[in-house]
């Protein structure tokens, strides 16, 4: 085919041939591949310039993703997916950006991990989340079981049940009813059943209202 017409537009080349087909090519993918009018493409070089575009593509969107915050590859993946990119060039971009560094699971499960100790999640339920954000059981076992912070499991848990337990009060309960509350609230927020318990009974809580 023959080049009949090119049009910039904002950060894209329209690029119009003799057929009256039309591809839209970022503009340094079109710098690269140095179209003029009247140049005979062949349709290998126009499918190859249309998976370029799309892959540049997909990689501007990567960043832009990644430039908020960091993400795990199946995260990246479904987001890509909604924007309705060829799934092979959007796993190919993927697998590149992971080679050069951009994404890494173990540091996001890391990342995320601490970010949801700081909001007072335990670790089943953060476990549970990465499993969801396609982080492998590898690197979730990893991040979780190697650390050591029962301690602050803990801590975490009588902050939020102090809470909760003096809201609980207001409402005139009993204690054994309180508890039951505090113990479900505390499993929906991830704590173990080990952590519950401790943390129930530092609470002290007495048969005031009973």
């Amino acid at each position: 085919m023959i080049v009949s017409e090119l049009k910039r537009k904002g950060n894209n080349v329209f690029v119009r041939f003799n057929n009256d087909d039309i591809i839209s090519v970022p503009y340094d993918v079109f710098l690269k591949n140095y179209l003029h009018v009247e140049d005979v493409v062949s349709e290998k070089q126009i499918n190859n310039i249309v998976e370029e575009s799309t892959i540049y593509r997909i990689r501007q969107s990567s960043f832009r993703y990644l430039t908020g915050r960091n993400h795990s590859k199946y995260e990246l993946k479904i987001k890509l997916q909604k924007k309705q990119y060829n799934i092979a060039l959007i796993l190919k971009v993927i697998k590149d950006l992971e080679q050069q560094g951009f994404i890494d699971d173990e540091k996001f499960a890391n990342e995320y991990y601490n970010s949801q100790l700081r909001r007072k999640k335990g670790p089943l339920q953060i476990r549970a989340n990465l499993g969801k954000k396609g982080v492998s059981r590898d690197i979730i076992e990893a991040v979780i079981s190697n650390r050591e912070d029962d301690k602050l499991y803990l801590n975490n848990a009588l902050i939020i049940a102090e809470k909760k337990a003096a809201l609980l009060k207001k409402r005139n309960l009993d204690s054994t009813k309180i508890k039951q509350k505090l113990f479900q609230f505390l499993a929906s927020r991830g704590f173990t059943t080990n952590i519950i318990f401790a943390t129930i009974e530092r609470l002290e809580l007495s048969s005031d209202n009973e």
